[in-house]
């Protein structure tokens, strides 16, 4: 069985056609969305209620750079930022808010339909090192590895509900956040894995997987897991040959 994948995969390597030729260098800005989460956080606890771990949207933006170092192989070198973290799953709570903001500084409140939505937002300057392997035209497989530079960390609360305040009626509208900038590791380092494709505009869609290696937080805690990334990114980019 080992054999046979063998020959099938020195086949498609055979009649596999990059869309750049041999020796040449490109550059591809790009920009696209990233969804994450914080693999083995804990959930979160809401005044008794444990809420589940769940997944945080983002954006990324930067660029990258590709040398063509054979006819279906290359290899490049990108820098780019991207919102990552992870959210818990949003709660509605109805009733007083003894126990979540502090009584003596807003007294008599009560809110119905109370959503409460739990996250942490983390920033990156990544930095990608990875190879591609064209397996037909301009569909590519590719892995490497990434360093990434911490370049901020918070966690936020927001509570949205109707409420009466002191006997009026009126939208409930808070936000809380806390800085975990000094409690979180400064390096990351994950491993890439993903798909591309390259249409002859030369439009680049890429999907990649960014496996968490290192732990984000700085200390790690007697009987719990490391937090480690993950994050699944989606970009669009437009190649320029230099």
């Amino acid at each position: 069985m080992r054999k046979w994948l063998l020959i099938a995969a020195m086949m498609v390597a055979m009649t596999a056609k990059a869309q750049n030729a041999k020796g040449t260098f490109s550059v591809q800005p790009q920009a696209g969305f990233t969804v994450s989460t914080l693999a083995n956080m804990e959930s979160y606890d809401l005044v008794g209620t444990k809420l589940d771990n769940f997944v945080n949207g983002g954006m990324l933006f930067g660029v990258e750079f590709a040398y063509q170092l054979y006819d279906v192989v290359s290899i490049a070198a990108g820098i780019n930022w991207s919102q990552q973290g992870t959210a818990w799953q949003r709660y509605d709570m109805s009733g007083r808010l003894q126990g979540v903001l502090p009584s003596d500084a807003y007294g008599d409140v009560s809110v119905k339909n109370l959503r409460v939505r739990n996250k942490v937002e983390l920033g990156y300057i990544n930095l990608p090192l990875t190879a591609s392997v064209y397996l037909y035209k301009g569909l590519a497989i590719k892995t490497g590895v990434q360093l990434g530079i911490l370049t901020n960390a918070s966690e936020m609360s927001r509570f949205r509900g109707d409420g009466v305040i002191e006997g009026s009626n009126m939208d409930f509208n808070m936000d809380f956040s806390r800085s975990m900038y000094d409690v979180s590791r400064k390096i990351d380092i994950s491993i890439p894995v993903g798909i591309s494709y390259e249409f002859k505009v030369p439009i680049v869609v890429d999907a990649r997987y960014d496996i968490g290696v290192t732990r984000v937080n700085k200390q790690h805690v007697e009987g719990e897991n490391d937090w480690k990334n993950g994050v699944f990114r989606l970009t669009v980019g437009y190649k320029f040959k230099l």
